[in-house]
């Protein structure tokens, strides 16, 4: 296979985060350590030769593969004529054509800016992040959720994930650029090449393409499956394939049905109740109350930990932890975090968890013993504690930015940290302790002192005086009691 022919199957986001960090370490190709966690479900390989006319293709392959799995019908309106385009018919005038049309500009040389990234989420109403890292300097981002550009974008509403990375080489700047996807192409597509005499790119049709003409051949690489594996939703009347993670399986009646609205569904009665018993499915109607897993898995992390929380709260005996004497006040005092007195043994409770009263700076109705016994009936979910207002809240383990369910302050979820300094300074603003925690080295020298920045960071700028560090990861467990 020529240089030429790769271009596509390379560019198609059907590799693993295994099998492309395998590619890289074969190729010897550099990938900064950071960009790992990156690597969504499905990935392409790093694009590294960056011709334009290589980065026209891998664009053009891109949005192809975001149209057959679009599930919006003005989408698949509007794109038909690529609909009806298997791979194995795919041409490079094609790709390029559909690459040039998304971005509106005549030739993507220069590459695209950030803002000119706007134009995919009009044209898919995906959400998507566009990343852009540069050696020794701060990323940027373009992200964009349902189409719309936003300031924030969380890791479970995450579609596609375009990464440009830049190092230095000793010929100069060196780019890479990687596509990556939680949507599973390999339900949609077989992962063989077929091999034959029609896909070798001769002398002319190589020359063509170098003077941008239109290529007479075309090129076998991946089929995808049959469309009777796409079915339309009942309740969106959206069309999603069956046999890919747009579809669920229900553990009741065992039907493959469309996952974004139930999971929608399930988040909207769970809420309604703040339980799970009262949930029921929404094909068959049967309770799903001894599916508590099943719910656990597609409603939010927040929500489930609300609905934990007030399990545990009901679960709490409403009498004196020490002489065991019934409380008898009414339901608005054991709601509340207040000092209250036992009758016969005069001890000092707590109102809201009937422990011995530990003093009046908890927040978010998170006492010790509480916090205690809600993170038992976690079950093992992934939680984090916010410094700012104390919540206790479950984290995506997909990603390790969260924001406060409670005082939404931006928060590391793996060390519970503030993300201003982190954003403005680095990564050495991470609690030691934390897996993206990287010490402060400026020309080889490390630096332990706190960063003062004025132009980069507004804390800095509002005090007047530079960052403090934040204490370790192990000893703000410990004054969590975790």
């Amino acid at each position: 296979m020529t240089e030429y022919e790769k271009w596509i199957p390379q560019s198609l986001m059907t590799h693993s985060k295994q099998e492309v960090l395998e590619y890289i370490k074969k190729n010897q190709l550099y990938f900064p350590e950071h960009l790992k966690p990156k690597l969504l479900k499905w990935n392409s390989f790093p694009i590294i030769k960056f011709s334009t006319l290589e980065i026209e293709v891998c664009f053009g392959a891109l949005f192809y593969q975001i149209i057959q799995l679009s599930q919006k019908q003005t989408v698949r309106n509007n794109f038909v004529k690529f609909l009806n385009h298997q791979v194995n018919d795919l041409t490079f005038d094609l790709l390029i054509s559909l690459s040039k049309f998304i971005f509106q500009k005549n030739s993507l040389n220069p590459f695209p800016q950030s803002d000119e990234f706007q134009s995919i989420g009009k044209c898919f109403q995906e959400s998507f992040i566009y990343e852009k890292h540069v050696a020794y300097r701060n990323p940027s981002f373009y992200k964009c959720l349902n189409g719309m550009q936003v300031d924030d974008l969380n890791e479970q509403d995450l579609k596609y994930r375009i990464v440009l990375y830049v190092t230095d080489g000793k010929d100069g700047s060196i780019a890479h650029l990687f596509f990556s996807t939680n949507n599973d192409f390999q339900q949609m597509m077989q992962k063989s090449i077929e091999k034959s005499n029609e896909n070798v790119f001769s002398t002319q049709v190589i020359n063509s393409l170098q003077e941008d003409k239109p290529l007479k051949k075309q090129t076998r690489l991946l089929t995808f499956s049959s469309q009777n594996e796409n079915q339309e939703c009942p309740i969106c009347t959206e069309i999603y394939n069956v046999n890919s993670n747009q579809a669920i399986l229900t553990p009741c009646c065992q039907k493959k049905l469309h996952k974004e609205c139930i999971q929608e569904d399930l988040c909207s009665k769970a809420k309604e109740n703040l339980n799970f018993k009262n949930v029921k499915c929404c094909n068959c109607e049967q309770s799903l109350e001894n599916n508590e897993n099943f719910i656990k898995e597609n409603i939010t992390k927040q929500l489930f930990g609300e609905i934990v929380k007030k399990q545990v709260l009901a679960s709490i005996p409403i009498k004196c932890f020490s002489c065991s004497l019934p409380i008898d006040v009414g339901q608005e005092i054991l709601s509340q975090q207040i000092q209250i007195e036992c009758r016969r043994c005069q001890k000092k409770l707590c109102s809201l968890c009937r422990q011995e009263y530990h003093g009046k700076n908890q927040q978010n109705q998170q006492c010790p013993s509480l916090s205690v016994e809600i993170y038992k009936a976690m079950k093992g979910q992934p939680v984090l504690v916010c410094p700012f207002c104390n919540l206790m809240q479950t984290k995506d383990d997909k990603c390790n930015h969260v924001r406060c369910f409670s005082c939404q302050k931006e928060l590391c979820s793996a060390c519970s940290v503030d993300r201003v300094p982190i954003i403005s300074h680095g990564n050495h603003y991470h609690r030691q302790g934390c897996p993206d925690y990287k010490q402060w080295i400026v020309k080889g020298q490390k630096i332990d002192q706190p960063e003062f920045d004025i132009k980069k960071c507004k804390l800095c700028k509002q005090s007047n005086k530079p960052c403090e560090y934040p204490i370790s990861l192990e000893e703000y467990k410990k004054s969590k009691n975790f």
